[in-house]
C-alpha cells in the first residue's frame, strides 16, 4: 500500500459490531486478512496494514526498557491491537472491547488518513468538528 488513503465516509455498524469498509479504501489496504485494529488517542479506532505494523514494530523495537514514558506508549498502543476479522460477506468485525473503550455507536465516520484508516463514532466526530470550527472563529474574531 502506497499511503494514499483519503476521504470521509459515513457508515452504519450492525448490532453485532460488523461494518463494511469503503471499497476504495479496501483496494488500497491490500489483503484484508492482514489488517489490524487498535485504539487511536482514545477517541477513535485505527486500522493498520501489515506494512504499517512492520513500521511500528521497527520504530519501537529498540526503545530502552528503562524509558518508562515510551514503554507506556508502546504498552498502550500494542496491548489493545487486534486482528480485524471479516466474514464471507465482506463485513469487518469490530471487537466489542474496542467499541466500548472509544464509545463507538452504530453510526460511524470512516476517514482515510494517508496510510491508515480511522473509525469514529459519528456524534463524537461531529462534536469534534464543531469544536474545531468554533475555535477557528475565536482565533479569527
Amino acid at each position: 500500500m502506497s499511503g494514499r488513503l483519503t476521504g470521509e465516509y459515513k457508515y452504519q455498524m450492525d448490532n453485532k459490531g460488523r461494518l463494511r469498509l469503503p471499497p476504495s479504501m479496501l483496494r488500497l489496504l491490500g489483503n484484508p486478512d492482514e489488517l489490524m485494529i487498535g485504539i487511536g488517542s482514545g477517541e477513535f479506532l485505527n486500522v493498520y496494514t501489515e506494512s504499517y505494523m512492520d513500521q511500528l514494530f521497527d520504530r519501537f523495537s529498540n526503545v530502552d526498557v528503562t524509558d518508562y514514558e515510551k514503554q507506556d506508549t508502546i504498552r498502550e498502543l500494542f496491548s489493545k491491537m487486534r486482528p480485524l476479522g471479516h466474514d464471507s460477506q465482506g463485513r469487518f468485525q469490530i471487537p466489542v472491547e474496542l467499541r466500548e473503550e472509544v464509545g463507538l455507536g452504530p453510526n460511524v465516520v470512516i476517514l482515510g488518513v494517508v496510510d491508515r484508516m480511522e473509525i469514529w463514532d459519528a456524534d463524537k466526530y461531529a462534536q469534534r468538528n464543531l469544536y474545531k470550527s468554533t475555535r477557528r472563529l475565536d482565533v479569527k474574531g
